[in-house]
């Protein structure tokens, strides 16, 4: 069996990506870059950001659906053509503010085709999931979730989303 394990770094920062207003007036950005660290023939490449908008704020909590919302983040898996494999994510993550003054709740949403159609993808909302590769070896991965803002100040924000896929 091989395992991989990607580490997604999400950085919340001032305005950089999108704006979405939380308390106090201020704004919000979600940056994630993703790194393999372990060697495999997994090969993992972000193909958009997740983009957080004021719109979808509702009682002090944003809504990205992984499934139909153009804004989810968007991954591409590469491994063997016609394989299987187990993609564990974390639900959960508490991004903390620079100064510990602050944090930002986030629950993770993934979903997941071996196509690039998103409203085909199947939800992923256990944190773990069986997925097969195409033909081609692709598999995409779209990333949304609950981001709950009530208690987030202007600073920046830092944390990790890990993903573990492992060959079957």
């Amino acid at each position: 069996m091989i395992r991989t394990i990607l580490v997604i770094w999400v950085a919340l920062t001032a305005a950089t990506v999108v704006n979405a207003q939380i308390p106090g007036g201020s704004s919000i950005s979600i940056n994630v870059s993703a790194t393999v660290i372990s060697d495999s023939p997994i090969e993992l490449k972000t193909l958009s950001n997740m983009i957080v908008q004021a719109e979808f704020i509702d009682n002090l909590e944003i809504y990205i659906s992984s499934i139909s919302n153009p804004n989810a983040g968007l991954m591409q898996v590469k491994g063997k053509p016609g394989s299987r494999a187990r993609v564990t994510y974390i639900l959960n993550e508490v991004l903390s503010e620079a100064d510990g003054n602050s944090s930002i709740a986030i629950k993770y949403e993934m979903s997941g085709h071996p196509e690039r159609v998103q409203r085909a993808a199947t939800l992923m909302d256990t944190g773990e999931v069986m997925m097969n590769f195409g033909s081609d070896g692709l598999y995409f991965l779209w990333v949304g979730g609950h981001v709950n803002v009530s208690k987030a100040v202007p600073g920046k924000y830092t944390g990790q989303f890990t993903i573990e896929i492992e060959y079957l």
